[in-house]
């Protein structure tokens, strides 16, 4: 207990005391945490987060150790500066911490973010040699043919990056990387032969280069002889996750910045809004509303060009305007009014004077002087009593047509 097989936790412990006090048949033993923590600090006992994999391959490595004891054989011909190890990782780039110091009073208030959760992931490539001399550039294998972030104005990708739908490695990125990361990088330090040191994963293929040998470890066992996977992965992990913490401290102030701009605007726009309220409840209930009552001056003026007369207008009643102080109308005022309704022109002009034809009469002087003059509809044309038609004679069954009288026929020609 408390290795590989099963975890020694705090529920673990629980349940093996309460299980040994009804062996020695103890009565009232609760197994409390507290009487459990006592425990463990008395042996100097410690709760540690586990990690890695190797726990469960011991029966692996086991088996695999006389393969093993060949490839150390076969790496013992080389320098160390020429045994290199290369594998991959995933990294969840945009991935925040869960966990944040509070104060006591809100411990149970405390929330986090979607950020925490991020599953927005790449695969790095790592490779260096056993010395820790050498370190080829990290590959980057993306989701994305072109990512958003390296498209030009901006600078390009400073690492070698390469595409894939599920952003994992296969044979075929294997082999890119292996020709134009691998090998020129290798040979630009040393031109001596090398030893390339890789896991037994299925994209990992045979490649042939001079002067570049791959050696692929037995399977299960890399947690345990893969040398990257001893600490070299985990601090790379722990130096970006420190990066990405300075970044998001940087962008604070820009963010806070842009918060107090966009209140100091609001604020303004309210400010301006009462200013105008405030105006306009100053002034005098006859000259509140001048600027709209000039508005519908315009729009009557302009509706009336190209009547008669219309020039001759000499006031347009649009009635009251409301003080923006009085109380809002009733919902069966408003309903009342839900239809505007027309203003009333009074039209005050004098009937021009033609020579050679008679003046106006008494009754055109009060037709003209009506605001709605009712135009009579023209009567409607009588309707044609229904007459009956003429009805043919009907000629007897076998009786022959008369004869026509010099192509005149139906009596045509009786008047001859």
């Amino acid at each position: 207990m408390g290795g590989a097989d099963l975890p020694m936790t705090m529920a673990v412990l629980e349940t093996r005391a309460l299980e040994i006090a009804a062996d020695l048949v103890v009565e009232g033993f609760l197994g409390s945490p507290g009487f459990i923590q006592r425990w463990a600090a008395r042996h100097q006992l410690k709760s540690v987060k586990l990690w890695g994999q190797a726990g469960s391959e011991a029966a692996a490595v086991r088996q695999v150790e006389q393969r093993m004891s060949q490839i150390r054989a076969e790496l013992a011909t080389y320098d160390p500066e020429h045994i290199y190890n290369m594998d991959e990782t995933g990294l969840q780039y945009r991935c925040l911490p869960s966990r944040s110091y509070i104060a006591a009073g809100r411990r149970r208030r405390a929330r986090g973010s979607k950020a925490m959760k991020s599953k927005d992931r790449l695969t790095l490539v790592l490779a260096c040699n056993s010395t820790g001399s050498h370190k080829l550039s990290v590959a980057i294998i993306g989701s994305a043919v072109f990512p958003q972030c390296f498209k030009p104005p901006r600078n390009r990708c400073p690492l070698s990056y390469f595409s894939r739908k599920s952003a994992w490695m296969d044979a075929v990125v294997y082999e890119q990387w292996f020709n134009t990361v691998c090998v020129p990088g290798v040979r630009a330090r040393t031109s001596s032969p090398v030893i390339l040191i890789v896991d037994n994963c299925g994209a990992h293929t045979a490649l042939e280069c001079d002067g570049v040998t791959i050696c692929p470890l037995p399977p299960n066992v890399t947690s345990v002889h893969q040398p990257l996977d001893a600490g070299i992965i985990a601090c790379l992990k722990r130096r970006y996750k420190k990066h990405l913490i300075l970044l998001v401290l940087q962008a604070f102030p820009e963010k806070q910045r842009r918060q107090e701009l966009a209140a100091a605007s609001a604020d303004t726009a309210a400010a301006t809004s009462t200013v105008g309220d405030a105006t306009d409840a100053a002034r005098p209930p006859d000259t509140q509303a001048v600027g709209m009552r000039e508005a519908i001056m315009r729009t009557a003026g302009s509706l009336l060009v190209g009547l008669p007369s219309a020039s001759l207008i000499c006031t347009i009643e649009t009635g009251p305007f409301p003080s923006p102080l009085a109380p809002p109308p009733s919902a069966l005022q408003v309903a009342a009014s839900s239809t505007p309704a027309l203003p009333t022109m009074e039209l005050n002009c004098t009937p021009p004077d033609v020579g050679g034809l008679p003046g106006p009469t008494a009754a055109d002087l009060a037709l003209a002087a009506r605001s709605n003059v009712w135009v009579e509809p023209l009567p409607c044309p009588p309707s044609t009593p229904n007459v009956p038609t003429r009805q043919r004679p009907q000629r007897p069954r076998g009786t022959p047509p008369p004869s026509p009288v010099l192509g005149v026929r139906d009596g045509a020609a009786e008047h001859l």
